[in-house]
């Protein structure tokens, strides 16, 4: 069959559309506005976590900060407070002979006290037994010094001549400052020589200017009539110093003396702005400055303020946070 026996038939095959699905309008996609105030939201979200976060830690430094101030303080007045009630204190404090000069001076238990070693001696040097402590203004601020003879004593075994003899070993070296005193009497004695336990000096004529209470005769003491002990003078200072980091430390200081060369000093409380001291005497009701103590035998009670601060950062806005603080201590050698 020829092709054109059969005339032409139309194409039948479909031809595919192709059709793209279209979201309805209930999921359209933000707009930029929409995103840009969406993400603005979010930020003020977490700015305001942020800003009570930091408000918090703030809080918690600050509350940090004081406790560190209050920790400070109550060990550095401890440490303070238990130096200023030693003050003036020795083994000997009773007199058994009121009539002496000394126990008509001082009925607050001050026995006699001698000077018996070298001649000569510092306004302010041990040889004030008398006065037991002695207060001043330094740079940054109040500072006060203290003597006691308690710690380290012995019992005297023989008092002859110049030599003092103790019971046990050794202890004492070349140009100590030695207390030797029964209950009635007392030498302020500087060490010459020490041989084993005897202990000799050279004797000094007694000056009521250095040594505060004198009599004319220097008597031996007798350990068969009363019992005698030997024992260093200890010289305790506190004040306020700039420590090698800069800040501001309050500071326990031995100072040189005798046989010990140089200041020994220990840092207690740092961050201390400064150190004030106020005295009381008696039949007063004020505590006064130390300028204003005629006789520092007569003080009885010590009022000491610290003003101290917490380190950099220890404060909301990085402030330093501080705070004053206020003790009275008595002194027990002084009161009844």
């Amino acid at each position: 069959m020829s092709a054109g026996a059969f005339p032409s038939l139309p194409r039948t095959r479909a031809r595919r559309r192709r059709t793209i699905a279209m979201p309805p309008a209930s999921m359209a996609g933000l707009s930029l506005i929409e995103l840009m105030i969406a993400v603005v939201l979010g930020l003020l979200v977490v700015l305001a976590a942020i800003g009570l976060f930091t408000s918090n830690r703030a809080v918690y430094d600050s509350t940090e900060a004081l406790s560190r101030i209050q920790e400070n303080a109550r060990a550095g007045f401890e440490l303070m407070a238990r130096d200023l009630r030693a003050a003036d204190g020795t083994v000997c404090r009773t007199p058994v002979d009121t009539s002496t000069a000394a126990a008509a001076a001082s009925p607050e238990k001050m026995p006699l006290i001698r000077w018996a070693g070298a001649a000569s001696k510092p306004a302010w040097g041990f040889g004030l037994w008398g006065d037991g402590l002695r207060g001043w203004s330094g740079q940054l601020g109040d500072v006060i010094e203290l003597r006691s003879a308690t710690a380290g004593a012995v019992p005297i075994e023989t008092h002859i001549s110049n030599t003092l003899s103790h019971v046990g070993p050794p202890r004492f070296r070349q140009a100590d400052e030695l207390l030797a005193c029964d209950g009635n009497t007392g030498y302020l004695l500087s060490a010459s020589g020490v041989e084993g336990s005897a202990v000799s000096y050279t004797p000094a004529a007694c000056n009521a200017v250095i040594s505060g209470n004198c009599d004319e005769e220097q008597l031996p003491l007798d350990p068969a009539l009363r019992p005698a002990f030997l024992a260093p003078v200890a010289a305790i200072r506190w004040e306020v110093g700039t420590n090698p980091r800069g800040g501001r430390v309050l500071y326990r200081v031995t100072p040189a003396s005798g046989s010990h060369v140089g200041d020994d000093r220990a840092e207690v409380i740092d961050g201390v702005r400064t150190l004030t001291l106020r005295y009381l005497l008696p039949g007063k009701t004020e505590y006064v400055p130390a300028t204003q103590v005629g006789d520092w035998k007569a003080v009885r009670a010590v009022r000491v303020a610290l003003e101290l601060e917490a380190s950099p950062g220890g404060g909301a806005g990085n402030e330093k946070i501080g705070r004053r603080i206020v003790h009275v201590v008595s002194l027990r050698n002084r009161n009844p």
